[in-house]
């Protein structure tokens, strides 16, 4: 699968891209839009219509998406709208497991984890 290239100007939006790209990379099919605070979009696969939209609400939406690595911190950012979802919400749960179910090596958790820490701990 090839990367999209997208362009923004906003730095935390390009890192927050890759980290998705990178967090991705092996989810297939990728039937989701991410849509960034910027306005960037990240477009689901060629031939995948979205079935929902990831909606990042400000530049440390990730951070508090995915940090601390724990099992409250995405319900939180959710409760504390860091980010939002439309469309078909079931659709969701087969990315949410599939997160759930990958194991990361340590290389990998140290390179998420730098490219979260990079990002704002704060909601702007």
């Amino acid at each position: 699968m090839s990367v999209q290239s997208l362009t923004s100007s906003d730095q935390h939006a390009q890192t927050s891209v890759s980290f998705l790209q990178d967090l991705l990379r092996d989810y297939h099919p990728r039937a989701f839009d991410v849509r960034l605070w910027d306005g960037t979009v990240w477009g689901a696969e060629p031939g995948h219509p979205a079935r929902f939209i990831l909606e990042l609400k400000h530049p440390g939406s990730l951070r508090k998406m995915f940090w601390p690595p724990n099992g409250l911190t995405l319900g939180e950012a959710y409760l504390y709208e860091d980010f939002d979802i439309t469309g078909d919400l079931e659709a969701v749960f087969g990315l949410a497991d599939a997160l759930l179910d990958t194991q990361w090596s340590e290389a990998e958790q140290l390179r998420y984890g730098q490219a979260l820490l990079s990002l704002p701990d704060e909601g702007n």
